[in-house]
């Protein structure tokens, strides 16, 4: 006998998709949002059609750079100029 399957509001799995195509926001979060666990949403995801993700190391953290940028800046040697 097949297990029943969890039935969403087309509202949850818009949001739910929207973030999952077009945000970082792990699919962890995304799932618990939903009230599954990540590997249904993951079989889900790929049911339903939506786009793969990009592995979580090719994502750019703008703050993180940012960040890392204004550090570098602050820590580096001084130029001449600053003298």
């Amino acid at each position: 006998m097949p297990a029943h399957k969890i039935e969403f509001a087309p509202e949850l799995i818009a949001e739910a998709k929207r973030l999952y195509e077009t945000t970082t926001t792990q699919v962890g979060d995304i799932a618990a949002m939903l009230g599954v666990c990540r590997s249904t949403l993951t079989h889900r995801a790929n049911e339903w059609g939506w786009r793969k993700r990009a592995h979580a190391g090719t994502t750019v953290d703008l703050v993180r750079m940012v960040r890392g940028a204004v550090a570098a800046e602050l820590t580096g040697p001084q130029s001449a100029n600053d003298n």
